[in-house]
């Protein structure tokens, strides 16, 4: 009996009373002053006793069943937060990376419109020179090379012109669906609003340099409609020489014979 009451205290959590009751009861029935305790006694001190420590067992493993669930669902809600944030992370790299490739489409645009401009000078200049020459030389009959070869640099400017445009659209769709995929993502957890801010402020940089880039594109393009209509009045101009060079010479070949 003395084990049991022993075991049954420390499974409680070792409470200093019902120790000191199953203590008092190991010992035969003998009181601190020596004395026979009578049977009645002894049985009611060993069955309150018997009665706290199981109220206490049962209590205690009631609070142990509530606290395992209690840690179970921290466990799952915390497996959630990680799953949640996984997704997120993994679909922030995928804006990045479409941020990444309208910037990059953004600068080759660029670029590409700073060298249709070089090229489209450097055609205003050529045709300013064929004027010139044509003014200089009406009876040259290589004006009409030269009128060739600057009709073939208009149409290569005319091709880049449309191949650029093609280019801008694409670059323009791609802004804009990244522009909604944003204001999809808006609605999300706060955990992502900062990052959303910055992509959102990137796809504005990559939309108003796309609108420039059109606008720019589009002034070129009525530039280049002048030039081509002023080399074709070049053209006609240097013709026009050409057949009353040919006239006078006619006319003089009549005079000598």
């Amino acid at each position: 009996m003395s084990s049991v009451m022993g075991l049954t205290a420390k499974s409680v959590g070792g409470d200093s009373s019902l120790a000191a009751n199953a203590t008092t009861a190991s010992v035969a029935g003998v009181t601190e002053f020596g004395e026979l305790q009578p049977p009645w006694i002894m049985s009611f001190t060993f069955a309150s006793t018997v009665t706290e420590l199981c109220t206490s067992f049962k209590t205690s493993k009631k609070q142990i069943e509530e606290l395992t669930k209690t840690v179970t669902d921290l466990e799952s809600r915390i497996q959630q937060w990680k799953d949640q944030k996984a997704i997120g992370d993994e679909k922030i790299k995928v804006l990045e990376c479409d941020r990444n490739e309208a910037r990059e489409e953004a600068s080759r645009a660029i670029f590409e419109k700073c060298d249709l401009k070089e090229k489209l000078e450097k055609a205003a200049k050529e045709a300013e020179d064929a004027k010139a020459s044509s003014t200089k030389a009406r009876l040259n009959l290589h004006s009409k090379l030269l009128a060739r070869s600057f009709a073939s640099t208009i149409r290569e400017l005319v091709t880049g012109l449309a191949t650029s445009q093609e280019k801008n659209a694409v670059l323009t769709k791609q802004v804009r669906d990244f522009k909604r995929q944003i204001r999809e993502w808006k609605d999300q957890k706060a955990i992502w609003a900062e990052e959303k801010k910055v992509l959102e402020r990137d796809c504005n940089e990559g939309w108003k340099e796309a609108g420039r880039a059109i606008s720019e594109m589009r002034y070129l393009e009525n530039k280049l409609e002048k030039a081509s209509k002023e080399a074709e009045d070049a053209k006609a101009s240097a013709e026009k020489a050409r057949s009353k060079a040919a006239k006078q010479e006619e006319k003089a070949k009549e005079a000598v014979e």
